[in-house]
């Protein structure tokens, strides 16, 4: 949606009764009920909560990798606990893994021992008797000295067959509650919908076109690495079949050992890093005496890093004359780095020379790693933009609607805590909200009331793109690229930086005003930007080598050429430094009813027109607007942007910065209002 989803959000910033403190939490807590239903009677309906569980885990040394931090396959077998446990107390009986999706992790976390893991498992969508059961994971990170979200999955479940045979009933689900609960019975609708695309070869015929040529490397075969696990009783759940979370974690390792093998041809020590797991299916169980035989295969490598590795388990099924069977199947997004933190180079592998199968394989591996990349944004803890995928351009609608409404109040009051900043600016609000869901973001709301602008009136000005710059300052120029749908677009905006913050307050370091009105667009032109400055003047800025596109080169650079810009005469560099534009593409999408509130959001699209010759392209974070009508007469309209909230918190942002960036904003408000009331008079 709007932001980078999570099923539920951070505890301590939510009145909902899905974030209840933990202090009112048992350290496992399991509601179990026995629902006695007679014959031909209907389930009774039950809510997320009453069937939410959570579990906690200290993270030790045997849960750990070789560079200290949180094994994954430790937390596939967590997750499968919680999720199974929530899935048997919604209804009433045991249930059985089917499947695992969209598990995918905050990038710049990193769970190490001592640490503390929190899993809330909740039900979010039923059918008839299966139900899917959201996994949000919690670290409570010594590091960071606070509780952050780390982790978002959904697993699928059935119920098991009872005396008769049959599978019983799960109860309907109520999902009425609170805007938390409705957004993540959202987001369980939309993945269904985009797994039934994927069904019927749409985004197939979309994405995959036919390879002429392969890349030169290794072939894919010999890449596999084979192992076997025999199932012993301990590897056992109270089913008395393999235990889901063991098979996956066992699916882990031989993963990461494939994906080990492969870069160890690098010579040089090499970390590895699971980034997402994806498509794990359970078809049919296993039992103690069985023998569990892998495969794990490099598939595919995406540069420079990245890997696509599949995970085919058999069993070997010793009692019945060593019959053997597939029941399980997966991939897993492996990333490799090198000690320092930088991003390998990886020898590329190729399909065997001869084998037709085998090609359509790797070129539909194409598609399927940017489905991963979409449904790691839409629905998951990637950020970044969304890879244009035009067969989803009605769940990227949903869920950047949802998104918005997601960070508005309802009648039960929201999930999200806004702090009144009190400005004491006539005719506008302003609110903030810190630590959003748990993730490195903040938000700013600007709300400002228009008595005698009709809500319709102010809607269709705000969705007029020749009108943005006659308003917008800093937008140079708005247009459409592409119409998607009757509600939704592609645009891309143009804006320049804004000289008025650059040149204020220099020991607040208002520089960084500059990245939290581009987004991450600003860090990845950083060093563009501060080149601008004449050498002779002597800052020092970042190399190219370093990361454009990250917090830290912009920071580093902000001391460097502090006194140079505020304290020292510096008019043609700012000159220069302002003369910068930037260009954005972005997915636009509206909603609007007659006597209701008129919703206009944005979120960041990859798109090949914008993209650098190294493949970065630049990144505005999410905006949106919603107009609502007042009582008596005309309408209010809110502006929500969303920024990183470390690049405030490691540059020493302070609140005259933030009333800056708000106080500029204000004047764009004003001329806003002007446009749609000419009685509106404008302090320039």
């Amino acid at each position: 949606g709007l932001v980078r989803q999570v099923f539920f959000a951070s505890s301590h910033l939510s009145a909902c009764p899905l974030h209840l403190p933990t202090s009112a939490m048992q350290q496992t807590v399991s509601r179990r009920r026995t629902l006695a239903w007679e014959d031909g009677e209907a389930p009774k309906t039950k809510t997320p909560m009453d069937s939410q569980i959570v579990m906690f885990q200290r993270i030790a040394p045997v849960h750990c990798d070789a560079d200290g931090t949180l094994d994954v396959g430790e937390l596939l077998r967590w997750g499968d606990m919680a999720t199974c446990a929530a899935a048997e107390a919604h209804c009433g009986g045991n249930c059985v893994t089917v499947a695992v999706s969209d598990m995918s992790f905050e990038p710049g976390l990193t769970p190490t021992g001592g640490d503390s893991v929190e899993l809330r498992a909740t039900p979010v969508s039923v059918g008839n008797t299966s139900m899917a059961v959201g996994l949000l994971v919690l670290v409570e990170s010594r590091k960071l000295a606070k509780r952050v979200a780390y982790c978002t999955a959904q697993f699928t479940y059935v119920t098991l067959p009872g005396e008769d045979g049959q599978r019983p009933k799960c109860p309907p689900l109520d999902s009425t509650g609170c805007v938390e609960e409705r957004y993540a019975a959202m987001l369980a609708g939309e993945r269904k919908k985009v797994l039934l695309k994927e069904g019927t070869r749409s985004i197939d015929r979309e994405l995959a076109p036919a390879s002429e040529t392969y890349p030169e490397g290794v072939p894919i075969s010999s890449t596999t690495m084979r192992m076997t696990e025999l199932v012993l009783p301990p590897h056992t759940n109270h089913m008395n079949n393999t235990f889901g979370g063991q098979i996956m974690a066992w699916m882990h390792k031989a993963a990461m050992v494939a994906a080990q093998r492969h870069v160890g041809q690098q010579k040089q020590l090499v970390y590895l890093k699971t980034c997402a797991v994806a498509a794990v299916d359970f078809p049919k169980p296993s039992k103690a005496a069985d023998h569990l035989l892998f495969a794990a295969t490099v598939e595919r490598i995406f540069s420079p890093h990245n890997m696509l590795v599949s995970v085919h388990v058999q069993k070997r099924v010793i009692l019945e004359g060593s019959r053997i069977e597939t029941i399980n199947n997966g991939l897993f997004h492996i990333q490799a780095w090198t000690a320092d933190k930088e991003p390998i180079s990886l020898q590329s592998v190729t399909p065997d020379s001869g084998n037709a199968d085998a090609k359509e394989a790797f070129d539909k591996l194409a598609w399927r790693w940017q489905l991963m990349q979409a449904r790691a944004v839409l629905f998951g803890f990637q950020g970044g933009p969304l890879p244009l995928i035009k067969t989803l351009a009605a769940e990227a609608y949903n869920t950047t609607i949802e998104g918005l409404l997601r960070l508005l109040p309802d009648e039960n009051g929201g999930t999200v805590l806004w702090q009144d900043l009190s400005l004491g600016v006539s005719g506008f609000d302003v609110s903030m909200a810190q630590d959003l869901w748990g993730q490195d973001q903040m938000g700013l709301k600007l709300r400002m009331s228009c008595p005698n602008v009709d809500p319709k009136v102010a809607f269709d000005v705000l969705q007029d793109a020749a009108t943005r710059p006659k308003w917008d300052p800093i937008c140079k120029a708005f247009q459409k690229l592409e119409r998607l749908s009757d509600c939704s677009d592609l645009v891309s905006m143009t804006i320049e930086s804004p000289l008025e913050i650059l040149a204020q307050h220099g020991e607040g370091s208002p520089l960084i005003g500059l990245a939290q009105l581009f987004g991450a667009g600003c860090q990845h032109l950083a060093h563009e930007h501060l080149t601008a400055i004449p050498s002779e003047m002597g800052a020092t800025l970042p190399s190219e080598s370093s990361p454009a596109n990250s917090t830290s080169a912009l920071g580093a650079a902000l001391g460097a050429v502090q006194d140079l810009l505020f304290r020292r005469t510096a008019s043609s560099a700012q000159s220069k430094l302002c003369s910068v534009a930037v260009e954005f593409p972005l997915f636009r999408c509206w909603r609007s009813g007659e006597g209701s509130e008129h919703l206009i959001a944005f979120r960041a699209v990859q798109h090949p027109k914008f993209e650098s010759s190294e493949g970065a392209q630049n990144v505005r974070l999410p905006t949106g607007w919603v107009v609502q009508p007042m009582k008596g007469g005309g309408c209010q309209i809110t502006y929500i942007l969303l920024v990183v909230q470390s690049v405030f918190n490691n540059t020493g942002m302070g609140r005259q910065n933030i009333e800056d960036i708000c106080g500029f904003y204000f004047k764009s408000l004003r001329r806003l209002h002007q446009l749609m009331d000419p009685s509106v008079k404008v302090d320039e």
